[in-house]
């Protein structure tokens, strides 16, 4: 996997008997009035999020947090007896919310808001009606209120277009993101 810039700190995640390492970036003030935890898509890492997180560094009321699903970015790939699919994602982001805001930083987290991209916005969702109490609120991008199977195969469609168009992009994309996560997208 790619090592990214904006300085990596992983969240372990245990299974049964296995365990796996959950990358994520923390930037701002630790304190702060506000905490933001961004949630990339099915094909993107936290680095879509750099731009949000190099605010943070400027805003005493801001903390920025962003993570790479499992199997994509810095994040470690799904161990053999799991599957790629949104129910692992959110055990995975609701384990990182337990053990590294609620349980590690209580008094460090300040407002809650969850922001999200895509699948990201679609467990942002769910993350929030689980944690009502405790989430003041969600940033959605990209996003509807259904995901259809199909437009998933189209995605990864559009990963085969961007191969001939641009054959550097395609090859930076598919770095980042575990070939069997690729393949689970072709699944219905």
């Amino acid at each position: 996997m790619l090592s990214n810039p904006l300085g990596t700190s992983y969240h372990v995640v245990q299974r049964a008997s296995q365990s796996r390492k959950l990358a994520y970036t923390d930037r701002g003030h630790f304190g702060a009035a506000k905490t933001f935890v961004c949630l990339p898509g099915l094909l993107e890492t936290r680095a879509n999020f750099a731009p949000l997180l190099a605010l943070a560094e400027s805003h005493d009321n801001c903390r920025w947090i962003s993570i790479d699903h499992c199997g994509r970015g810095d994040s470690d790939p799904a161990c053999a007896s799991e599957s790629y699919c949104m129910s692992m994602y959110m055990q995975d982001v609701e384990d990182f919310l337990h053990g590294y805001l609620f349980n590690k930083h209580p008094n460090g987290m300040g407002d809650l808001f969850l922001v999200g991209t895509s699948m990201g916005g679609i467990l942002a969702m769910y993350l929030a009606n689980k944690f009502l109490n405790r989430v003041a609120g969600i940033v959605l991008n990209d996003i509807g209120l259904t995901l259809y199977w199909w437009s998933l195969y189209g995605l990864y469609k559009g990963l085969n277009n961007l191969e001939a168009a641009q054959p550097e992009a395609h090859r930076q994309v598919l770095e980042s993101i575990h070939p069997e996560a690729i393949q689970a997208v072709q699944s219905p």
